[in-house]
């Protein structure tokens, strides 16, 4: 009887973990259905579905921010669920309708950023409660190194056959994810102010879907932020002055 308290909390815990982190895992999995489906009715991405998906955008992140905002909303059961079901809802299908059919290789992109968000949930609860803002820095330092080190490996013994700027990429993400989603996992896991937010599992399990579908389409982005930088470029720009001043 006197491991009963201690059997108690392991259970709470693993209560809590499994509700925040298996419902943002369905929210994420239904989005990614409403992509393909979204996807096979139609080929490209036309004026009308992008008008469609800020419309979307904009409903989701405003009904997000109003109910962040009303703390009576986020305390009512089963309000609060109902509240963030609907914006998970709005935010996937303006997801969907922003972008075109996917293939293999987006999918692929998909498992990528869930297998990132895992590592740096793990992570942050790793690290101990209330830690320096030294070691969120140390930590960082660490992954910056790690992802600089494979890129410049890879690039120097594959050269032919890698893909520099979609190296830059994907390594950019995985740099700017790290502070983000550690800081996420510690509030997730009751490290900063040594207390789980158990009232608000519907609302982290959102926060993590809007990780994920900025980490996706960012990546789903790659060939238009590529012809950006192009553009861009000092011959581009030169070219372009060229041009300007012909005309």
């Amino acid at each position: 009887m006197s491991d009963s308290p201690s059997v108690l909390k392991a259970l709470r815990k693993y209560s809590y973990s499994l509700q925040v982190f298996g419902v943002a895992l369905a929210f994420v999995i239904v989005s990614i259905l409403l992509l393909l489906i979204v996807g096979e009715l139609r080929d490209e991405v036309d004026d009308a579905s992008r008008v469609t998906a800020m419309v979307l955008f904009i409903l989701g992140l405003i009904s997000f921010n109003v109910y962040v905002n009303v703390l009576k909303l986020r305390r009512m059961f089963p309000v609060n669920w109902i509240c963030c079901c609907s914006i998970a809802l709005l935010l996937a299908l303006g997801h969907a309708c922003l972008l075109g059919a996917q293939d293999g290789d987006d999918l692929v992109w998909a498992v990528e950023v869930l297998a990132l968000m895992c590592l740096y949930i793990l992570l942050g609860l790793w690290l101990p409660p209330q830690c320096s803002p030294l070691l969120y820095i140390a930590t960082w330092f660490i992954v910056v190194v790690v992802v600089t080190s494979c890129f410049i490996v890879v690039h120097q013994y594959n050269c032919d056959d890698c893909d520099t700027p979609a190296g830059i990429i994907h390594g950019l993400m995985v740099v700017v994810m790290c502070p983000v989603m550690i800081f996420q996992a510690q509030v997730l896991h009751g490290h900063l102010q040594s207390m789980r937010p158990v009232l608000d599992i519907p609302l982290c399990s959102v926060v993590l879907l809007i990780d994920f579908l900025a980490c996706y389409i960012y990546l789903t982005s790659m060939d238009d932020i590529i012809m950006s930088s192009d553009l861009l470029s000092s011959s581009n720009r030169k070219l372009i002055r060229d041009a300007s001043s012909f005309y």
